[in-house]
Parts: structure tokens; sequence; C-alpha cells
């Protein structure tokens, strides 16, 4: 996660308050909000809140934009500092391509509360866009988007994240007290079956911690295919050829 410590001093000089200090009015903002082509999650996340919009016509082209600096306003919450990636899902290879990548320490956004709607307001835009929470409209993107979230369980963690036509599982599986095994699984969603099944996967990545915080490393291994599915909404089940795990909903 991309911080900028400067920035923030400046921001909160500047706007007054961090949302840290508003934990209970900012978690209102908590959740997956959608309008035609856009999806934003809201989340809080070690006392801060998080924002990821994503911006996609179908096509397998998307606008990733992460926001991680918040200050919360009077019926408003406003992002200062900016990620954009431009994607492309390519359905034969099942994997996801950057085209580009962005970071602007300087942009502004804001969700502001409008009744029940989020007013999102970004310096790209043309126009403010008109945010509504998400409701299981039985379409095939409102469906994929009731994946997206924090999954917690005996085996480990699931981090769906949104990227348009697909969505990457991030699953964290602690091995000892020392040592974690994670994986990032590019995933669609199966409309027939109602549930997400991957395409791709990547190598294994090793967590070790170190003295001085934690260590990385890649090996390969291959993990297989997998599939999520849900019961309910606050329990997602991982399945692999190895068996099955349950996760409850932690965010957003």
């Amino acid at each position: 996660m991309k911080k900028h410590a400067y920035l923030i001093l400046v921001l909160a000089l500047l706007l007054g308050c961090l949302a840290g200090g508003h934990a209970e009015e900012a978690q209102d903002y908590c959740g997956i909000w959608v309008a035609k082509g856009m999806a934003a999650t809201l989340w809080m996340e070690d006392g801060e809140m998080q924002g990821r919009v994503v911006r996609t016509d179908g096509s397998g082209d998307a606008d990733v934009w992460e926001y991680h600096v918040c200050m919360e306003q009077k019926n408003a919450l406003e992002f200062g500092g900016v990620s954009r990636t431009r994607e492309y899902y390519d359905a034969r290879s099942g994997v996801i391509e950057e085209l580009d990548w962005s970071l602007n320490d300087m942009n502004f956004a804001s969700f502001q509360r409008v009744d029940d709607s989020l007013l999102f307001t970004d310096e790209v835009l043309d126009a403010p866009v008109t945010l509504t929470r998400l409701t299981q409209d039985g379409s095939k993107r409102a469906e994929a988007l009731r994946y997206v979230g924090l999954w917690k369980g005996k085996a480990g963690e699931v981090r769906v994240e949104d990227h348009g036509t697909c969505a990457v599982a991030t699953v964290t599986v602690p091995v000892d007290e020392k040592t974690a095994h994670r994986w990032s699984y590019t995933c669609t969603y199966d409309a027939r079956n109602q549930r997400v099944i991957s395409t791709s996967v990547s190598p294994l990545t090793i967590i070790t911690k170190v003295s001085d915080g934690t260590e990385e490393i890649q090996e390969d291994n291959d993990a297989g295919s997998t599939a999520f599915s849900l019961e309910g909404e606050d329990k997602l089940i991982w399945k692999t050829e190895q068996g099955t795990a349950s996760f409850e909903r932690v965010a957003p």
C-alpha cells in the first residue's frame, strides 16, 4: 500500500482532521457503491479509510484508481493522492496486463453524502458521478461484486479485489508462527454455477518474519485451479483440489 507521510502532514494542516478521528462516522461510508460502468469500494483498514474505484465498459479494459490518504469533512470523505492503473484482462491467457500506471500526490477526490447516495468527484471526471449502494439486481456484474472484500477464517485470509471484467483473490495461509504462503488468483464470475473460478495463479510467495519486518520470496509452485462460492452474504467458501475452507467477511 502506497503511503506518503509528507502528504499526510500537509493535508492534515490544510483540511484540519484525519478520518481516523471520526471512525464511527466514516464507517457509514463503508461498502460497495455503483453507477453505470463504475464501482467504488470504501473500507476501514488499520483505523484509516481506504478507497478504490474501478471503471470498465465490460470489454476487458479497466481503470483502477486507489486512494489512501483520507480526511473526513462535513457529510463527505475527501481523499488526497491517487494511483491510477490502466489494465486489460486477456481472456485467452486468463491474466491481467498492466497497460499504464501513474501516481499523483496532489490529486483530490471526494465522496459526498447526498441522501442515500454518494456524489463522487475526481479531477479527471467530466462531471460528478452519483453512486448508490450495491444491490442484488441479478446482473452478472452485481453478483461478482458480492465477493469483493476481506475474508478471514481458520485457514488464513482471502482478499478479493474488483478489476472490472475479472477479480483478483489473494489468499494468505499461515504455515507456522514465522512463515505464511500467499497466492493471487485471477478469477472470473461463473454465472451458471454461481461461483468465482480462477483463470490463472501467481507464483507462490513465501512470507517470513525477520528481525526488521518481513521477507518475501517467490517460488514456482503449481497451486492448481480454485473456485470461490458464497453462503449468504458473509461466508466465503474456498475450494481447491486439496479440500475446502470457509471464511467470514471482515470488510467492507
